[in-house]
């Protein structure tokens, strides 16, 4: 038990998708705070960080620290297929936010559309977009002491191919955040993604979807080969958590979990859902 206890405080952290628009930032710290967990993962998700208000948090990261909460990683949601100058700029608010309050790492996605009716063209074709943003972005953050992780998300970075594509084209300068779940939309496996590219991850999200052939109330999400993801609490869905656990381990990676629910657990829940989680990755 003290080793689970010692594992949930280390390394498991709360992403702020976990409030899915119910919760906010402020919200997410003092659940962080009374489970004992590592930190939390902040992101532009939440109403009071969808612009980089950099007094707002300063504020959140006062509070992070007076509790002895992590803040390991700041993630930005933003679609670069459009206006993309604009966004880059927007941005590059989050990375002097994460100068501000010592934040080693920014996450953002890259061209954003998960779905393939949302494209404005192929995945290849955007690409160079994904990969002149992500250098553009990576130069900036760095010259503020931060570093810069992009996640295999939707079509055009997903997939052991097409992630590697973006390396060599990136030149290794820019961290994979591996994600548990979003390599699903590429009909390929998580485990699989590990052991090929593993030795890149230097965050990790958790999180699960059930797999099926047809569509789930409330909402599914069509894969690229035609199949159906329906979120799910991280355990309750397709993903083999102690395969992929021993997959992350075999990589070397010792970092942090940030744990994605679907819906936000009441407490009681929340509290039974770390302890299972940290007997499968501890």
């Amino acid at each position: 038990m003290t080793a689970m206890h010692d594992f949930i405080r280390e390394r498991l952290c709360f992403y702020s998708p976990v409030l899915k628009g119910q919760r906010s930032s402020w919200d997410i710290l003092h659940a962080a705070a009374r489970h004992g967990v590592a930190g939390v993962e902040l992101m532009n998700f939440a109403d009071e960080l969808r612009t980089p208000d950099r007094k707002i948090a300063a504020e959140l990261g006062a509070y992070a620290r007076q509790n002895g909460l992590r803040l390991p990683c700041f993630s930005c949601a933003v679609d670069f297929s459009t206006d993309t100058k604009q966004k880059l700029d927007y941005i590059k608010g989050y990375a002097d936010i994460c100068a501000d309050l010592e934040i080693p790492y920014l996450h953002h996605t890259l061209v954003l559309p998960l779905h393939r009716s949302k494209l404005v063209a192929a995945p290849e074709a955007l690409l160079p977009i994904a990969v002149e943003c992500a250098l553009e972005i990576q130069a900036y953050a760095a010259g503020r002491g931060v570093k810069t992780l992009v996640e295999e998300q939707g079509l055009v970075v997903n997939g052991i191919a097409a992630y590697n594509a973006f390396r060599a084209q990136t030149e290794g300068k820019i961290g994979l955040l591996f994600d548990a779940g979003n390599i699903l939309f590429v009909d390929e496996r998580p485990e699989d993604f590990c052991k090929a590219i593993g030795r890149e991850v230097r965050h990790v999200h958790l999180k699960d979807y059930k797999l099926t052939s047809t569509p789930l109330p409330p909402k599914s999400y069509e894969t690229a080969g035609g199949q159906y993801l329906t979120e799910c609490e991280p355990g309750e869905g397709t993903i083999d958590h102690a395969t992929l656990s021993q997959a992350l381990k075999a990589a070397g990676y010792r970092g942090d979990l940030a744990l994605e629910f679907a819906p936000a657990p009441d407490d009681e829940t929340l509290a039974m859902r770390l302890r299972r989680i940290a007997a499968v990755y501890a």
